[in-house]
């Protein structure tokens, strides 16, 4: 069990007006030490006894540590930084340690908001009128997405198929079958992490 750990966590937007450009919050185990963002542009010490053990320039010089946080993300995350629809990418670095061990350890992830695309599919002698809507992409995997039928959420009488896109994205299709002459008003519903408001 380690009886200490030092992690910082950080946030990098991508054209989301609300949130900031970059922020980052060091934590000493459950203790918020540091502060930085993209407007303040320097770590700001949130602990008295913190900002009296370390020299003026020395805080100056933590600016570097969001920097490199930044560097380590964006360079393990570079199949997903050029893809349209991407959010933000999150992470976090720090260490742990206890009498007998030290660990390190950094954990990224992004998240890609989905487009949606419904398509009218006309009939074939085989199958009747159905109406398909796309999701891609999408990251990570975990969707709510269902249709709606006036309004109301359509339970059953529609398929559903997941799979991965070639970019380590996902593709998400859901198929309802119409009825003859169906005059019914029908809007897809989707609820995803990289969309605000989840």
């Amino acid at each position: 069990m380690f009886s200490h750990s030092l992690t910082y966590f950080y946030l990098h937007s991508i054209n989301i007006p609300e949130l900031l450009y970059i922020s980052m919050v060091g934590m000493l185990d459950d203790l918020q030490i540091c502060y930085y963002d993209s407007t303040i542009q320097r770590v700001e010490a949130k602990q008295e006894w913190i900002m009296d053990g370390f020299s003026a320039n020395n805080w100056k010089n933590q600016k570097e540590i969001p920097d490199i946080i930044k560097n380590l993300l964006l360079h393990n995350l570079t199949p997903f930084v050029s893809m349209p629809g991407i959010r933000y990418i999150q992470g976090l670095l720090g260490c742990a340690q206890s009498a007998n061990t030290f660990k390190t350890f950094l954990k990224i992830g992004c998240q890609v908001a989905p487009e949606v695309q419904v398509l009218k599919k006309r009939p074939t002698a085989t199958e009747g009128e159905s109406l398909p809507y796309i999701i891609t992409p999408f990251y990570p995997r975990a969707i709510n997405a269902t249709w709606l039928k006036n309004g109301q959420v359509v339970s059953k009488g529609y398929e559903v198929t997941v799979l991965p896109n070639y970019n380590d994205t996902y593709w998400m299709e859901l198929v309802i079958e119409l009825q003859d002459n169906d005059t019914n008003i029908y809007i897809c519903h989707v609820k995803h992490s990289s969309l605000l408001g989840y």
